[in-house]
């Protein structure tokens, strides 16, 4: 074989490896369910795709956990229309569903709105949210009153305009967040608003005894009224701009299962030593092979930290040892030096734990003595190898 034919072998190996990164996933509008009614597949990415209705511009998918599908999404992801002839959609899932588990998972279309529709939205929201201001603080003769708390009409305009606009969506996928501090600190100035310390109706007063106070008062109210109205407008005008797309169609599918995952047994062959006694110059130490189990402290699949790649040790050396003075070195229940380890992957099938050994002198085949036992310093390299037990039930 040539270095031409292994370089291209190698750079085709690559690109496979990479598409397939993906798992494809087809789901079916109309069936509402996913691969003909099979589950999911578990611990991978997924390329959700199907067919596309001409006139939607904008799927969106939510996935939370089974049996809360009106919850809080444990992942969002969205596919937006960059050509008209689009008959199919590819929608990348960059989250990885654990094996053996149930999701909700809801799948929201959207048409693009048109700017006449979106000036309608305006209008609306316009309306309701001062209608309900307006309800809200008023004039009593010289007295303002408010039939709520500042912080209470601020929340009931955030709700108000958020209810509204629970079936738009805009390119930047977030929510309404709510009317700005400066709204609330307006409203706040309404509460503390005191007609009586109007200066300039003091001063009319002092000037001109047929002064019409009340008239002044209620010009004064209006005056700092439309302020906040436009306050209002402009915050309210400058988030419909980003809406883009109105709900036409949302799918749900409650407690859909992914699959079944197999019972593998990591198994561990290696080669150990424990440290006896001494310093570098009279060093004694003992050296085997060993056969032990290991126990995943997280799931490399699901998660690329420290713990994903470590686990816990246990197992036993092949051979007894011999201490500084040549006699032998058991272990404790089954005559073998036991060990347990904390380690690490240093490569995919490589490990390496440090830990402790048990440890046990003269012992008796009839006896067993406490006292006897030790524990020593131990370092282990192994291969670790996937037993497979059985399908998880």
């Amino acid at each position: 074989m040539t270095i031409r034919t292994i370089i291209i072998t190698a750079i085709m190996a690559l690109g496979l490896s990479a598409s397939a990164q993906y798992k494809s996933v087809v789901y079916d509008l109309e069936k509402n369910f996913f691969n003909e009614g099979q589950p999911l597949p578990f611990e991978t990415h997924i390329m959700l795709n199907g067919q596309v209705p001409s006139n939607v511009d904008l799927i969106e998918l939510q996935i939370m956990k089974g049996g809360d599908i009106d919850g809080v999404p444990l992942y969002r992801g969205e596919w937006k229309r960059t050509s008209l002839n689009q008959t199919i959609f590819n929608l990348p899932v960059n989250y990885k569903l654990r094996q053996n588990n149930e999701y909700g998972l809801k799948i929201s279309y959207y048409l693009g709105i048109t700017s006449e529709e979106k000036s309608a939205l305006y209008r609306i929201l316009g309306t309701s949210v001062m209608t309900y201001l307006d309800q809200s603080v008023s004039i009593k003769g010289n007295d303002i009153k408010m039939s709520k708390s500042s912080k209470k009409v601020h929340e009931d305009l955030d709700a108000i305009v958020g209810q509204g606009l629970l079936f738009y969506q805009n390119d930047l996928a977030y929510e309404f967040p709510g009317f700005s501090d400066i709204i609330e600190e307006k409203l706040k100035e309404f509460e503390q608003l005191n007609l009586k310390e109007n200066k300039f109706y003091q001063f009319r007063l002092k000037e001109d005894s047929t002064y019409n106070k009340r008239f002044e008062n209620h010009a004064f109210f209006q005056k700092n009224m439309n302020e906040l109205k436009k306050l209002i407008d402009s915050e309210l005008i400058a988030y419909i701009n980003t809406v883009s797309y109105v709900t036409a169609e949302v799918k749900k599918v409650d407690s859909y299962a992914t699959e079944k995952g197999q019972f593998i047994l990591p198994v561990n062959i290696g080669y150990g030593a424990i440290y006896n006694s001494g310093g570098f110059e009279n060093l004694s130490y003992g050296q085997s092979s060993y056969l032990g189990l290991s126990f995943p402290l997280g799931n490399s699949a699901l998660k690329s930290n420290l713990l994903s790649n470590s686990s816990i040790y246990l197992g036993a050396y092949l051979s007894n040892f011999d201490d500084e003075n040549g006699e032998e070195i058991t272990g404790p229940f089954i005559g073998r030096p036991l060990f347990l380890g904390v380690g690490t992957r240093a490569f995919k099938l490589l490990r390496a734990n440090v830990g402790v050994t048990a440890l046990q002198k003269d012992a008796s085949e009839s006896n067993f003595d406490v006292s006897q036992i030790y524990v020593r310093p131990s370092i282990n390299l192994s291969f670790e190898l996937g037993l497979w037990i059985g399908q998880l039930k």
